[in-house]
């Protein structure tokens, strides 16, 4: 039996951003606690100054929410957006240590299944790349006499 992936998935959009709990490529969309972030804001793209302070603004408030579902559940993260939103989030999240992916594109109008499809190969890999890493470290640790595997050796 294959173990359980869990993350979560934050699609930031100017419009709407949501969050989705991810179990393998399963995406169920988070519909409490501030989710998803509406905004009124629809800025034209451009990228000005009062854009990106407005940016700014609206991802922080979506980072706040994104706390509560971390404080709670401390999971792995994939971020979906434009490369601008995801500057922006970036530079006023204080989770940047849980991410585990980067998806570059609009996925806003993307059913929870297509985005699950999008974003599984990026966490499988990530997943892999940790393990094989783990691995690795167990092998040299053991080489170097600094691990134990019985009861008797500790």
């Amino acid at each position: 039996m294959q173990p359980s992936i869990h993350y979560y998935v934050l699609s930031l959009n100017e419009d709407l951003t949501k969050l989705y709990e991810g179990f393998q490529e399963t995406l169920i969309e988070i519909q409490s606690e501030g989710f998803p972030v509406a905004s009124s804001m629809h800025t034209g793209g451009n990228g000005t100054a009062l854009e990106d302070l407005r940016l700014k603004g609206l991802f922080r408030k979506v980072n706040r929410h994104f706390s509560h579902f971390f404080k709670r559940d401390p999971l792995r993260l994939v971020v979906v957006g434009s490369e601008r939103n995801q500057f922006i989030f970036e530079s006023v999240t204080a989770f940047q240590d849980s991410f585990i992916g980067k998806v570059v594109g609009e996925h806003a109008a993307a059913s929870a299944a297509d985005l699950g499809r999008v974003v599984w190969p990026i966490v499988k890999q990530a997943m892999g790349d940790a393990a094989e890493k783990a691995r690795r470290d167990l092998e040299a640790a053991v080489g170097m006499r600094k691990a134990a595997s019985r009861l008797d050796a500790v």
